[in-house]
């Protein structure tokens, strides 16, 4: 009864105070078992003691000799001390990756609640921007050496002289095409070969040595290479190798830091030379037939994040490793740094010569992505999103696709974001003991904050025939199936709502039809993470065409409407 009373006494001194035009009265809420004020500030969410240290580029298994002079053998590890991750320590002038969300949060703005989940979703992605890949990562070097058989089968890929099939003078034979594509993975890699115009022109994954297999998959690879003492450059490691297992994030942090001289540059160079070569090699090999009987015109695509072409230094630094790796793929010599090296420099020598097609071409993943899909009936034209989940990064993208009558299908990128927020991150960050929740609203933070850069391009550029409230939403990658990154997408639209940028986002798994892979060697697995390669060996003509984000000019802000007239000024009265 108590209780009672003292409500309708506050409530009586509230009115009071309405009735004599004061302010309302700073009530305390309750929060749990405890008392807080709307103007105290939020608690702090729990951060890990002890951060890890910002992520150093180099071999991590096998890692460099250390200052005992000792090199470790595969299967061991070492952790720095001064900077608590595997590898060389940290020097302490190497500057420090700043996160994507240091600004604090203006709580002014929002409610309580709305301010105490925003301070929490930053303190989340600091956490997630701190881990150190090498950790999540589950694909390190195996402890045992590889077989004999796999040791044979990449030595014989190498001599195969499947270079020859980019290179070689085969008169008087019948000229078909023979496409490549590449797709680089953080974690895994996949290639896929096409004779589109012969046969049933169904794309061929090229199969993968056992030792070499991610997750145990006949058709992905584990983004490996090893560095022999004197340089070289293996698929395979032999004694005292240096083992590189974060090629693709080392490379991006290498063009992002602007220095294309980063010895990870020449690491993807080589990765990518080796993958050419092993894979026509296979070809040569085992399909022995087809390769004598055709001259091949070749072409190579490669795919690169749609984020990171946005960034012209980037663009042109992998355009110029793949275009070296095109080079070095036709020879016969040992990869080592200094032939990378060398080769690299004479590829930006002739950057400028654009007189014939280039052997390698670099593509935005989300243009491999969406081949298939964007031919198919299935598709429309209008707005989408997309979500490419691998191991280590996330990328999400929104953008229109175009299918016009006369010509092939296209797109415009109306923003493209990519982040270290990939399906192993997120695995390692809840079993640091983090809630899955916690991790979905980070991702949603993310997702969401690409659709609203989006907004900025997209203005009154739908059309009628666009469905502004309906966004069809593609998850892809490896990590497509982990439940934070799924359920980012309903928390982004739950977020969304009763505000400008209200839609429905209708989640949508994208993978390649089984009719268009030649896979023999597998019959129940899941072929999803082939997606990108598969629509990469489609002849160049069949695949999108893109207008990046930075080509497309902000839209003109929208009008609204003046309600100035209907209310009486002060001058009026």
């Amino acid at each position: 009864m108590r209780d009672v009373d003292n409500l309708a006494v506050r409530g009586l001194r509230y009115l009071r105070q309405l009735i004599s035009g004061g302010s309302k009265p700073s009530t305390p809420k309750a929060v749990g078992p405890t008392l807080r004020k709307y103007s105290d500030p939020p608690p702090p969410s729990p951060v890990p003691k002890k951060m890890l240290a910002e992520q150093t580029r180099g071999a991590r298994t096998v890692a460099e000799t250390t200052a005992q002079g000792k090199v470790l053998q595969i299967g061991q590890t070492e952790r720095s001390p001064a900077s608590g991750v595997r590898g060389r320590p940290l020097p302490p002038s190497a500057p420090r990756r700043k996160g994507p969300v240091a600004a604090s949060i203006n709580a002014s703005k929002f409610s309580p609640a709305t301010a105490i989940q925003l301070t929490e979703i930053q303190q989340d992605r600091a956490t997630l921007d701190a881990l150190d890949p090498a950790d999540a990562l589950r694909i390190g070097a195996s402890a045992n050496w590889p077989s004999a058989r796999d040791l044979e089968e990449i030595a014989a890929r190498l001599t195969a002289d499947g270079g020859s099939l980019l290179s070689a003078s085969t008169e008087g034979l019948q000229e078909t095409d023979l496409v490549l594509g590449i797709d680089i993975g953080s974690t895994s890699s996949k290639v896929v070969l096409r004779l589109p115009y012969e046969g049933s022109g169904a794309a061929q994954p090229v199969p993968v040595p056992v030792w070499l297999r991610a997750d145990h998959h006949p058709y992905y690879w584990r983004t490996l290479l090893w560095q022999g003492g004197g340089g070289q450059y293996h698929l395979l490691p032999v004694d005292g190798s240096l083992l590189y297992d974060q090629i693709k994030v080392d490379f991006l942090s290498a063009v992002e830091d602007g220095d294309l001289s980063d010895p990870a540059i020449l690491r993807m160079t080589a990765f990518v030379a080796l993958m050419i070569r092993q894979s026509l090699g296979w070809f040569r090999k085992d399909r022995p037939q087809l390769a004598r009987r055709f001259a091949f015109i070749p072409a190579i695509n490669v795919g690169f994040p749609a984020a990171s072409l946005e960034r012209v230094g980037a663009q042109e630094a992998f355009r110029l490793c793949c275009r070296a790796a095109g080079i070095l793929a036709a020879e016969t010599c040992d990869l080592d740094e200094a032939v990378v090296r060398t080769v690299l420099s004479d590829a930006k020598a002739n950057a400028a010569d654009a007189n014939r097609e280039p052997l390698v071409e670099v593509y935005p993943e989300l243009s491999g992505a969406i081949a298939g899909f964007a031919a198919s009936t299935e598709s429309r034209t209008g707005l989408y999103a997309l979500m490419d989940i691998g191991g280590l990064t996330l990328d999400s993208v929104v953008f229109k696709l175009v299918k016009g009558r006369d010509e092939g299908p296209g797109y415009l990128v109306f923003a493209a974001e990519i982040h270290r927020y990939g399906a192993e991150i997120i695995r390692h960050w809840i079993e640091q003991g983090n809630l899955e929740g916690r991790a979905t609203a980070a991702l949603g933070n993310v997702f969401a904050g690409t659709v609203k850069q989006a907004y900025l391009k997209i203005g009154s550029r739908l059309g009628r025939n666009d469905a502004r409230t309906e966004i069809p939403t593609l998850l892809i990658g490896g990590g497509r199936h982990s439940v934070p990154h799924r359920n980012a997408a309903q928390w982004t639209e739950r977020s969304f709502a009763n505000s400008m940028f209200a839609a429905r986002l209708i989640v949508k798994d994208l993978a390649p039809t089984r009719q268009d892979m030649d896979v023999p060697e597998i019959t129940d697995q899941n072929i999803g993470r082939l997606l990108v390669a598969s629509g990469l060996s489609r002849p160049r003509a069949e695949i999108p065409t893109w207008t990046k984000a930075r080509d497309i000019p902000d839209a003109e802000p929208q009008m609204t409407k003046d309600f100035s007239g209907l209310f009486v000024g002060a001058e009026q009265t």
